[in-house]
């Protein structure tokens, strides 16, 4: 790829805070996979030997080592436990072992070593790409520590309210990015920008920020065309996020093994922990032998029905971030969850949610205030 790429320059732009050393006694090895990694956006050092390597990560704060196995001297496991007394515990460098062979019992000869991960030569960059994404986490680490202490000392949803708003709202920025750049509208372009950019601030989510750092200066300055290749890696970018967010909200959500008849399972999913109190003390008088699951709001229940695969999800319809339509979406347009019944929590259903209803067929509403005999009814009548 040619160095003008805007791809490119855009991607050396958001990872430069990730700086990965390549040794290898080889120097064809050595330039074809800086070559890769800077296709991928990554500066790199290269050095020739472990004796090089040791050194070199005694002078610079490196975030990955690719070391070569093979190398006369000092080979790439011997450089490795060398490098593991050098910097141990937090101080840990994830080090990728790159080899020619691929013999029975060559991995794990690597992570005896002490080492993280494993290609094979020459370098492909499609698993180049996997390796890298596994430690290169594309949200700051002390961002979401103060989020998560938030969450556990005040606000129980804190993460699912704002992770969710945040994928719901990101994909209507960007949808107006391209839009602007297709319309030359550069104030339209400049508002977007601005606007995901301080989002992405609140996540620590460095790269989706400075690209749209770039593409606010690119409209700003009259230069609408070049910002459409950097919001095409601005979307792989929020890919990125996504995925990570998708991990932290595993993290904390209900993860214990499911047993027992799926069918006895049912998800309630309301932004109000009253809400949620009172039917699950309602559903353990109709229906003692019910396994019941909370969601506190659209993307925990994304997560929670795709897993846990319940009988039926009790869905409030007007919630914060990502809403009841769509988690109704959600379910709907996946076939392994098509026998889920979905019940939704409405105080007086307009047309909008009437809509809805009979879009994804909707299997029964259950009014608010909640009443036991209601719920008993929607039950007999639609789930059970």
């Amino acid at each position: 790829m040619s160095e003008n790429n805007p791809h490119i320059l855009s991607l050396k732009t958001v990872r430069r805070h990730f700086r990965i050393l390549v040794v290898d006694d080889n120097e064809i090895n050595r330039k074809s996979v800086a070559a890769l990694l800077q296709s991928l956006g990554y500066e790199s050092d290269e050095v020739s030997s472990g004796h090089e390597a040791l050194q070199a990560v005694q002078d610079v704060p490196y975030n990955l080592i690719v070391m070569d196995c093979q190398m006369p001297g000092m080979s790439g496991y011997e450089a490795t436990e060398k490098i593991r007394k050098i910097r141990p515990g937090n101080n840990h460098i994830p080090i990728v072992a790159l080899t020619s062979l691929n013999r029975a019992g060559d991995r794990e000869k690597c992570l005896e070593a002490g080492m993280d991960d494993y290609l094979t030569k020459p370098a492909q960059i499609r698993e180049l790409s996997d390796v890298l994404a596994r430690y290169d986490v594309p949200m700051d680490e002390k961002i979401l520590e103060d989020l998560r202490r938030v969450q556990d000392e005040v606000d129980s949803m804190l993460l699912n309210t704002v992770f969710g708003i945040f994928m719901k709202e990101t994909p209507k920025l960007i949808n107006d990015l391209h839009q602007s750049v297709a319309f030359l509208d550069a104030d339209m372009l400049v508002n977007a920008a601005h606007r995901l950019k301080g989002s992405c601030a609140q996540f620590g989510a460095k790269a989706m920020q400075i690209l749209c750092s770039r593409i606010e200066t690119l409209g700003s300055t009259g230069r609408l065309l070049e910002a459409g290749g950097l919001i095409v890696v601005l979307e792989k970018e929020f890919d990125r996020v996504k995925t990570a967010m998708g991990k932290e909200i595993e993290s904390f959500t209900d993860s214990a093994e499911l047993i027992g008849d799926e069918k006895k399972r049912v998800l309630i999913v309301d932004d109000e922990a009253d809400v949620r109190k009172v039917l699950k003390r309602f559903l353990k008088k109709i229906q003692p032998d019910t396994e019941v699951h909370e969601a506190a709001n659209g993307f925990e229940a994304g997560h929670k029905v795709s897993t846990h695969r319940p009988r039926a999800v009790l869905l409030d319809i007007k919630m914060p971030g990502i809403d009841g339509h769509e988690v109704c979406r959600t379910i709907r347009s996946d076939p392994r969850l098509k026998d889920v019944k979905i019940v939704l929590m409405t105080g007086c259903p307009d047309e909008n949610v009437k809509c809805t209803s009979r879009k994804y067929k909707v299997d029964g509403f259950l009014p608010k205030p909640l009443a036991i005999e209601d719920l008993d009814r929607i039950f007999k009548k639609a789930v059970f």
